[in-house]
């Protein structure tokens, strides 16, 4: 299964000068927090972060998939592995497919895929080349799969070759990334987070919650993207699996409150759906405007993505700029 003879342990991350991406998940101090989790208690500096997405990318090129043109189906709450499997695809120039529905994810047609355990018979239905890498604890598997956690290990040692900037590890293909036939090319989402990002003016170690799904430019290209790009740190509320919408939402706005007040959040990346049940929370608002720390964010009200065509938004005693072009009135 595993092909590459890898190489010793990564000596340092920080001595390239890469592509675009690359260049975001290299720039600065390796030191400073890129990512928070708080239910998993789990806080990645940029060189922790930027060693998974590398390795996950020697994985996947080691695995065949950019070789060929198959996608990588994807079906991931937020969560750190979504992180390092977005971004790892991203650098291999593997593209990617996700769907919301359990019936549209079946019916992508993939070299493979990624799921958590609860979704890994849904995986193996799929017509694809490879087993399912399933996230989540394999005790009492019997159908064939590659767990995260070991394809992780194996391949850590990979990244540092990942890394170079050598001709043979180039992309051979645009990133596409699609959910739900809505689609978005790396350079689409690299606009969308350097735009994010001038308007953000964040510093770095400052904390941004991104109560939306990262499976979507909003929370791919103009937050975990442009969060990192300021060499901030990108702050994932907890995940909410199942229930109905309206119980989903509420528990997505309280997880994204208690980040919020709790980790002294300067900005939030969401969009009207989740910001407006966060209002909701009046107490709590009330507390984290008292606090004085929160000044930004982006708020998504319709389809595209023109940043700052509508008014900006005040929440929290911040400002909210919005991205895409706001629904008329009649």
């Amino acid at each position: 299964m595993f092909r590459r003879v890898l190489a010793p342990g990564l000596r340092t991350l920080f001595t390239t000068t890469p592509s675009t991406l690359q260049s975001i998940l290299t720039k600065g101090d390796g030191t400073l927090p890129a990512l928070h989790v708080p239910d998993r208690n789990i806080i990645w500096s940029r060189s922790e972060l930027a060693l998974k997405c590398f390795t996950f990318a020697a994985a996947l090129r080691d695995l065949g998939y950019a070789d060929q043109p198959k996608p990588l189906a994807l079906r991931l709450n937020n969560s750190p592995e979504l992180c390092v499997a977005l971004l790892g695809a991203a650098l291999a120039g593997v593209d990617v497919r996700t769907s919301k529905s359990r019936d549209g994810f079946s019916a992508i047609t993939s070299h493979g895929s990624v799921v958590h355990v609860g979704d890994m018979q849904l995986a193996g239905d799929m017509l694809g080349s490879h087993e399912p890498i399933v996230v989540g604890d394999g005790a009492g598997m019997n159908d064939p799969a590659v767990l995260w956690d070991v394809l992780m290990h194996v391949y850590q040692g990979a990244a540092e070759t990942e890394m170079a900037p050598n001709a043979a590890n180039a992309p051979s293909s645009s990133f596409f990334f699609s959910t739900d036939s809505k689609p978005n090319t790396l350079a689409t989402l690299l606009n969308s987070a350097e735009a994010a990002r001038s308007a953000l003016e964040l510093q770095p170690c400052e904390r941004v919650c991104i109560p939306v799904p990262l499976t979507h430019n909003m929370g791919l290209g103009f937050g975990l993207l442009s969060v990192l790009s300021s060499e901030a740190c990108v702050v994932l509320p907890g995940e909410c699996n199942g229930g109905s919408y309206d119980a989903t939402l509420h528990d997505r706005a309280n997880s994204a409150i208690e980040a919020v007040e709790k980790f002294e959040c300067v900005g939030v990346v969401g969009d009207t759906h989740v910001v407006n049940e966060m209002r909701g929370f009046k107490e709590r608002m009330k507390r984290i405007e008292e606090l004085g720390v929160f000044r930004t964010g982006l708020l998504k009200v319709g389809g595209g993505v023109a940043l700052g065509a509508g008014d900006r938004v005040q929440f929290a005693g911040g400002e909210l700029v919005t991205v895409g072009l706001p629904k008329l009135r009649s």
